[in-house]
């Protein structure tokens, strides 16, 4: 009889984003293996308590456990905060000094899918490491979508979407309570905040396989022609690449210029989930909401110039460039997530 394995692992959203939240929780039930128990815990600033039911019906009847964690503002009282970083964005790097009682802890974004177990992923030896995380970039390669910073130690820059976190090597070098100085050190050249904190505060990070984080666009029907393709075929080789793409593990719906739960058009597998989602109401809000734009898109289009209310032009205008995108996207978007080969 084999052993039952209990994963803890890490979420961070706010309301804003519990409709996503509330498919990357399912999905990661679903695909759990029947000997797999995972201690889901939400980390928030303030989650309201209609919205933590709903979240937790998800895992009511299965052998799962949900808890919410209110974000310890002394924690991180030394890290930066502004609007367009608030303290929800980065507490992940700040989860080892939050959930010391893990030795070993994950921590994913809500904006994926998942495919598989993470029973091996949450079973790689970090001895010696600090975390483990999926590789961007080699510091030295020639095409390059992040920026260098003087402080990487390591030979990769990586991803921060998905981190396992070797928690008594991370608290013995004191690594949480450097991060607010890291923040402030260098301030104005962070562009990509948790990213590039993550790479300047952890000096010995292990690699994980590229399938643990397929980005959305290396599913398209050509994904060769990729950014994101031309980046990670450098670092992990065409091989891992066409795999990853054909199984992928983990799908990570990163770097659309629309979040992919905001769009009309959706992959077929997350609309599935979208539409099981007990916050799939707000999809709907969302979606009338275009529509009704598209249906009057000249009077639209005028009112979101002419408007009085400064904030009503910016929601119209908000709305207007969704459509467009998802105009771009519609192409695509009905592809079976993992099902198709390289074109």
């Amino acid at each position: 009889m084999q052993q039952e394995t209990s994963i803890p692992i890490v979420f961070a959203f706010d309301d804003g984003f519990a409709l996503p939240g509330s498919i990357a929780i399912a999905s990661l039930v679903q695909a759990a293996k029947t000997i797999t128990r995972y201690d889901i815990y939400v980390l928030h600033d303030g989650l309201p308590k209609d919205t933590r039911d709903k979240l937790a019906q998800i895992v009511e009847g299965t052998a799962h456990q949900l808890t919410f964690h209110h974000l310890d503002q002394d924690v991180i009282r030394d890290a930066p905060t502004s609007k367009n970083w608030p303290a929800i964005v980065y507490a992940r790097l700040f989860i080892p000094k939050m959930f010391p009682q893990f030795d070993k802890v994950i921590y994913s974004d809500v904006d994926v899918l998942f495919k598989c177990d993470l029973t091996a992923l949450f079973n790689e030896d970090l001895e010696g490491y600090h975390i483990a995380a999926v590789p961007a970039e080699t510091m030295g390669q020639a095409f390059r979508l992040h920026q260098r910073l003087d402080g990487y130690q390591n030979k990769s820059i990586f991803m921060s979407g998905l981190i396992i976190f070797n928690t008594p090597a991370i608290l013995a070098d004191d690594l949480c309570d450097k991060m607010g100085a890291l923040a402030n050190q260098y301030g104005d050249q962070l562009k990509m905040f948790d990213l590039e904190l993550m790479n300047l505060a952890f000096s010995k990070i292990k690699p994980i396989a590229i399938d643990y984080c397929v980005l959305e666009w290396l599913l398209s029907e050509t994904p060769t022609s990729a950014a994101e393709w031309q980046m990670l075929v450098q670092t992990h080789g065409e091989e891992a690449l066409e795999c990853a793409i054909q199984a992928p593990k983990i799908v990570h719906y990163a770097g659309h210029l629309i979040k992919v739960w905001d769009r009309t058009e959706q992959p077929e597998d997350y609309l599935r989930y979208v539409k099981r989602s007990p916050f799939a109401f707000r999809w709907k809000q969302v979606a009338a909401r275009k529509a009704e734009v598209q249906r009057h898109l000249w009077f639209y289009t005028l009112l979101s110039k002419v408007h009085p209310l400064r904030r009503k032009r910016h929601d119209l205008r908000g709305v207007l460039k969704q459509i467009r995108v998802d105009q771009q996207a519609k192409a695509w978007a009905t592809r079976k997530l993992g099902g198709s080969s390289l074109s």
